[in-house]
């Protein structure tokens, strides 16, 4: 428990430098790229303890290294689709005409698809058991688990939002959620796509 407290108040660190760079210099949007390597980190340590496998902060800078480059242009991209995607919501909710809204509710459904493949995709792609999967079929995989578990991805994935919220608004819960939510996907993600493949559900330590 430890170990997922230093990593979250490392994680929430990097969410305020980001928001205080954004406010103070708002075009400096591209901060927000930062929290894709703590956010690999914790994700990666949630996968060892999902795994029934001793974490440590080790793990956490793990997280980090691996496939850095790769994983920072993924997060990066996602979080530029959602943004978009949100913007394109609140501007067409607000026209109020027929083509905004029908485009709002197009944007609503990417927004909705880009979330849930996140949630599905990021445990796979910090796995301890899939560490050498190729980031394709660790993807193609994602798509696969949120098309046979739509429903409970959605649940999942809601939780998470919410615990995002919440995380940046008060101090205490901060030094829990971040992993809580890391650690839900992977413990509901990882055993469905183990089932998927065939695989066992442990990983040696």
């Amino acid at each position: 428990m430890g170990s997922f407290i230093v990593a979250n108040l490392i994680w929430v660190s990097v969410a305020a430098l980001t928001a205080l760079v954004r406010a103070v210099y708002p075009p400096a949007l591209v901060a927000g790229v930062l929290l894709v390597p703590v956010t690999c980190g914790l994700t990666r340590m949630a996968g060892r303890a999902a795994r029934g496998v001793s974490v440590n902060l080790g793990q956490f800078g793990h997280g980090v290294r691996c496939r850095f480059w790769p994983h920072l242009a993924l997060g990066a991209g996602q979080s530029l689709l959602l943004a978009v995607a949100s913007v394109n919501v609140a501007v067409g909710l607000r026209a109020g005409r027929a083509l905004p809204i029908l485009a709002a509710v197009v944007s609503g459904y990417v927004a909705l698809a880009t979330w849930l493949l996140a949630t599905a995709a990021w445990p796979l792609l910090l796995d301890p058991q899939r560490h050498a999967m190729p980031l394709r079929a660790a993807l193609r995989l994602a798509v696969t688990v949120v098309l046979r578990r739509p429903v409970g991805l959605v649940a999942i994935a809601s939780i998470e939002a919410v615990f995002i919220a919440v995380t940046v608004q008060t101090v205490v819960p901060a030094l829990l959620l971040p992993s809580y939510g890391a650690l839900l996907a992977a413990h509901y993600v990882l055993p469905v796509a183990d089932s998927l493949e065939g695989r066992g559900a442990r990983v040696p330590g």
